[in-house]
């Protein structure tokens, strides 16, 4: 499976929250059970730095994190739904036009690209 080609913007300073619901060919959902999840955005592909690293394993106080029970907190794992979930704070961290990102989903040794594509930053005014 070839990873989805989505892209889109943060809004500097602001809470970013969507979610992604994972199906398999059939239309069912994936059962997210022993799986993690992690993303980076990154200036360019081939950079060894990133803007910004996240993963599933982090705590959900106030923290910038990957949900896998979707952008709800309490959708069940065996729905399929990825929530990424970025503070304010990171958001106004960020700084940058145009960066790269994907996400990652891990079972075991089994690594699957789901979403990958270009992030915008529309800059803050605000302050």
């Amino acid at each position: 499976m070839s990873a989805a080609k989505y892209s889109f913007i943060i809004e500097q300073g602001a809470t970013l929250n969507f979610q992604i619901d994972w199906a398999d060919a059939s239309g069912s959902a994936i059962d997210l059970s022993g799986y993690s999840a992690r993303m980076q955005i990154r200036p360019e592909i081939e950079a060894t730095g990133s803007y910004l690293s996240i993963s599933s394993s982090a705590n959900f106080n106030c923290l910038s994190y990957i949900s896998l029970s979707g952008s709800n907190f309490v959708t069940p794992v065996q729905s399929g739904s990825v929530g990424v979930y970025l503070t304010a704070e990171d958001t106004m961290n960020l700084n940058f036009d145009k960066a790269f990102y994907d996400l990652e989903m891990v079972k075991g040794c089994e690594v699957t690209r789901l979403i990958e594509g270009l992030v915008h930053l529309s800059k803050n005014v605000t302050r």
